[in-house]
């Protein structure tokens, strides 16, 4: 048995090299390819499996699903993230219409694509609510909108002219919506977010919908759970001083007495439902009860490593830190057969 490993170039996590070091480990070869390379549906002839951990920028965004779908819908060679793991991944507009239908407790969200049709929504609805883009990390492109006149500004760029996404979240409360608006579309006209301008982050602007949900109040932390196959690793991410958002704070608490142990039992019944191998899962509550916000596939890798143990499908938890890429390869070695 032989596993392709797509080797990033651009990115400077360690998450390739890990694998690696996991499949040497258990006695499995493996082969450094290049998937955006011209012939790499010859290089990878031969393999049982594929890992590639493709990340947030849109020259990822691109190439892999379509170079993933190829090989595991017309190769028939399982891939890590699978098809089902990550067609959705930093796409808040299909999460919520694949989370929704999986039956996943979920803010109550307000989706259009009529300009007029949200025009009158805005009109009758009660604020503050949450306007976000589909696309974003790190709490980038979303913003707590407080009245009618700042939703219609949002609506009305969103159908009129677009707004870029961006990355870096602009603090909340710093500026008024409308200039916070302006400096994201200016910031990635010029490139101003990375000096050097790397074009790996160039992006184009959103446009076309319109994107809101409620604002639940009373949140002072968000609770991380990622699950991988049957295991599930969980961390609390307190919010920025004086912001709604935790996503992107670096401001991380560990502890198994921190985690509600009824969004580990959420996180499993919906990566079953869904058929998910690996899957990260961001939770509120709402008068006590979890919602889901978010999921991804990938994540910052030693988050997860930090958690003091994690819990089992039958919620037993189990002492000491674990690598994820040790529990991925794990897996897929299971789905290859090996």
């Amino acid at each position: 048995m032989k596993v392709a490993i797509h080797w990033d170039t651009h990115h400077a996590d360690c998450i390739a090299a890990r694998w690696a070091r996991e499949l040497n480990n258990r006695g499995v070869g493996f082969k450094r390819v290049n998937l955006l390379g011209p012939a790499w549906v010859e290089e990878i002839n031969g393999c049982s499996g594929v890992l590639w951990r493709w990340g947030h920028s849109p020259f990822d965004k691109f190439w892999a699903w379509r170079v993933l779908y190829t090989i595991e819908s017309y190769l028939n060679i399982p891939t890590y993230p699978s098809i089902a793991d990550c067609w959705h991944y930093d796409d808040k507009l299909s999460q919520h219409y694949l989370l929704h239908a999986a039956g996943a407790p979920l803010p109550k969200t307000y989706i259009f694509s009529d300009r007029s049709e949200a025009f009158e929504w805005a009109a009758t609805t009660s604020y503050p609510k949450v306007f976000k883009l589909a696309c974003g990390a790190s709490s980038g492109s979303v913003l707590l909108v407080q009245s009618r006149s700042e939703a219609e500004v949002l609506i009305n760029r969103m159908f009129v002219e677009g707004i870029y996404p961006t990355a870096v979240s602009i603090p909340d409360g710093k500026h008024s919506l409308l200039h916070r608006c302006w400096r994201a579309i200016l910031r990635e006209y010029r490139h101003e977010n990375d000096k050097g301008a790397n074009p790996w982050l160039w992006r184009s602007p959103q446009f076309g919908y319109a994107l809101f949900q409620d604002f639940i109040p009373g949140n002072a932390y968000d609770t991380r759970i990622t699950i991988i196959g049957k295991r599930a690793f969980g961390f609390r991410r307190m919010n920025r001083p004086g912001d709604f958002r935790a996503s992107g704070s670096g401001r991380i608490l560990q502890g198994r007495e921190l985690i509600n142990e009824e969004c580990i039992r959420i996180a499993f019944e919906v990566s079953e439902r869904l058929g998910f191998s690996c899957m990260a899962y961001d939770f509120l509550f709402l008068h006590g009860n979890p919602v889901m916000t978010e999921v991804s596939y990938t994540f910052m890798h030693t988050a997860v490593f930090n958690c003091p143990g994690h819990w089992l499908g039958d919620m037993t938890y189990v002492e000491g830190q674990m690598w994820p890429e040790v529990a991925q390869v794990e897996d897929f070695l299971a789905k290859l057969g090996g």
